[in-house]
């Protein structure tokens, strides 16, 4: 999973507004940033979901992703 000697690190999104494409980006923006500048030598896997009831499937494979060695760390930017 790793590009080259790179490891990754993940970022979780979750939104709950009715805009979640400007609000994904803004968060996003801000942890690849946050990632970036603190720890150069990781690549960031984002996962997403909108709050929709319990919809957490992309939190669900990043704790598989986690579980299986394919995620390093995890970031809340």
């Amino acid at each position: 999973m790793c590009k080259g000697n790179k490891k990754w690190v993940a970022v979780y999104l979750r939104t709950s507004v009715k805009n979640t494409n400007s609000t994904f980006e803004l968060q996003e923006t801000l942890c690849r940033s946050y990632v970036v500048d603190n720890y150069p030598e990781f690549d960031v896997r984002v996962y997403k979901d909108a709050a929709s009831g319990t919809n957490q499937e992309q939190l669900d494979k990043m704790m598989s992703d986690i579980k299986f060695n394919k995620i390093e760390a995890v970031s809340n930017g």
